[in-house]
């Protein structure tokens, strides 16, 4: 079945992507195959790179790693409600 960019980013989704980009200034990679959705978030942050010499168990950390999390997930909630 072929398959429109068009069809694929629906306006709800588009405002996911945007608030995404727009509270974190940084890039989303979004693939698309077989009606699957693949995210890739930049980050400088290392914050699953376990680290020798220092913890990274900071609250704030943590929280702003969970609310990139969240913001994607909303991404694929809307791909999940629209196909």
């Amino acid at each position: 079945e072929d398959t429109h960019v068009a069809g694929l980013l629906t306006e709800p989704m588009q405002a996911a992507i945007i608030a995404y980009t727009q509270r974190t200034g940084r890039d989303l990679y979004l693939a698309f195959r077989n009606r699957e959705i693949f995210a890739g978030l930049a980050s400088r942050r290392g914050l699953l790179e376990p680290s020798v010499l220092s913890s990274n168990l900071h609250f704030d950390w943590v929280w702003a790693y969970y609310q990139d999390i969240a913001l994607v997930l909303k991404i694929v909630e809307v791909f999940d409600q629209t196909h």
